[in-house]
This record gives structure tokens, sequence and C-alpha cells, in this order.
């Protein structure tokens, strides 16, 4: 059975979220060992060797679960929520994992869905989502890299950026200030496409992880 999480932290608290171990799952381990690369400063790999110890066998399996086979309508969870996250820890594994996605997302057509992914490659295999309650968000590898477009098939983009690199590009910083769930910024469909955030630091990372805790 799939571990929903219902008690996230920092600005995602009040968000559910079906997360999975980015431990276990190769594309996040390769993209976190590129210095230049978002990933290289993983949030997730911090807090899973920390106080979401735990956390890391469920997510496990539920990255087994989504990416081994399609799941029946009687697997899919029943979501009682206005929004839900996919991955907020981890990512997309193979397109059956999207396709389970998809599938969570049509079995539950009163939520909103947002998903975050680097996986082009794997969102163009399956194509264009027709399902109006998914927001496909694509989740910039690169730090400060100033975008361009939205991907095809993609909502809206997101992109972490360095203080002194969103100052000298003037950069609209619309991310971070507050709580996903005060802000929905991401859980709706609106004209706004470019969500850009501040990278965190370890010290925030760490105050993060110790509010946690309390």
């Amino acid at each position: 059975m799939l571990k929903i999480t219902k008690k996230m932290t920092g600005k995602l608290t009040g968000i559910s979220s079906l997360n999975t171990d980015p431990f276990s799952n190769s594309f996040c381990m390769k993209m976190s060992k590129q210095p230049n690369n978002v990933c290289s400063q993983c949030y997730s790999q911090a807090m899973l060797k920390a106080y979401r110890k735990a956390c890391q066998k469920p997510w496990k399996e539920n990255g087994e679960i989504l990416s081994e086979r399609l799941l029946t309508p009687q697997e899919l969870p029943k979501i009682n929520k206005e929004v839900f996250r996919f991955s907020a820890h981890g990512e997309i594994i193979n397109t059956t994992m999207y396709k389970n996605y998809l599938a969570i997302a049509k079995a539950n057509p009163g939520t909103t869905f947002a998903i975050w992914t680097k996986r082009k490659d794997i969102i163009s295999k399956v194509g264009k989502c027709d399902l109006g309650n998914v927001i496909l968000i694509y989740s910039s590898p690169s730090l400060d890299k100033v975008p361009s477009d939205v991907p095809k098939n993609f909502d809206k983009v997101f992109t972490v950026f360095t203080p002194e690199v969103a100052l000298a590009n003037g950069v609209e910083v619309n991310c971070g200030k507050k709580k996903c769930i005060e802000c929905m910024l991401c859980y709706t469909h609106n004209d706004v496409t470019y969500i850009n955030e501040i990278i965190k630091s370890k010290q925030h990372i760490w105050n993060h992880m110790e509010e946690a805790k309390r």
C-alpha cells in the first residue's frame, strides 16, 4: 500500500504528498553528483540523513510500487484534499510511475495535483496530460539559469537562483516568502508560468530540520 505523507514541513506545511526515496533513484543520484546542478544541494537527501530517516524505507517502497506496474483502480488512494503534491521528495522513475500519478489524479477529480519533475524525457514519452486537475511543473536542474521558455507539455517552470544572480538579472523571486498553502501560485491554473526561488543555505536547511523536530 502506498504511504501518503500527511505531515510536511517548512513551506509545505499543510500540504500532503506522495514521496519516493532519492537514494534508490539512479537519476537522482546521478544528478546530485553534478556540482553546478541544484540537485547537488538536495534538501531531500539532507533530511533523510537526519530527522526523516524513518521515511526512507516506506518512500523506497512507494517508488517500487509506483514504478513496477500500473496500479488497479482498487489500489489507487483516495485523496480528500483540495491540493496534493506528487514528489515533494524523490523524482519520477519511469513512464509507469508517471502513468500511475495520472491515474491517481483521474480517480480524484476534486483534488488539484501538482507535479514537479526534471524528467522531460518521461513526460515526452507519455505525451500531453489532458486532466484539468493536474499542474505539471518543470523543475529546472540548472542553478541560476534564467529559463527562455516553458518546455512542451509543461504548465510552469520552477528555477532556483543565488541572490546575486537573481539581482543581476532582475529575476522576480515569487516563491519562498510564505507557505505554499497560503500562496497557491503553483497549485492553481493562472497566468504565472515562471516560479523563482532563492536557494536555501545549509543553515536554512538545518533550522528547517530543527523546527520540524519540535
